[in-house]
């Protein structure tokens, strides 16, 4: 389990808007926190359930399996890419994210089966 920050400052190292010798400043954390709260809150919409809820405070923790951090990390890269100037997203964190989706889908989202 990890803190919306740690979530957050992956998702930015990803896509190359701060590195781990920089701190996020602050203007780019909150960006960053609005959308992982977006992101929770879709995921939720569509049924998959992680057992993370959107946060108050981007230092709470955020409850998500260990499974689920890394295609958190991608999607919110992805997320976040269009509202920095200077992000890049590698083929790679594409992959990821598109990977990772389709296992929070298989892994989280629960199964209806029909009543008889």
């Amino acid at each position: 389990m990890s803190s919306g920050t740690e979530i957050i400052e992956d998702a930015l190292q990803e896509i190359g808007v701060s590195s781990p010798f920089t701190p996020t400043n602050p203007e780019s954390l909150l960006v960053a926190f609005r959308k992982l709260n977006g992101l929770i809150a879709r995921l939720q919409d569509k049924g998959i359930e992680t057992g993370a809820v959107p946060l108050d405070d981007p230092g709470e923790e955020l409850s998500e399996p260990l499974g689920a951090r890394n295609a958190l990390v991608a999607l919110l890269a992805l997320e976040c890419a269009g509202s920095f100037p200077n992000a890049a997203v590698s083929a790679h964190t594409r992959r990821v994210a598109n990977r990772g989706f389709n296992e929070l889908r298989r892994v989280w989202q629960p199964v209806v089966i029909p009543a008889p």
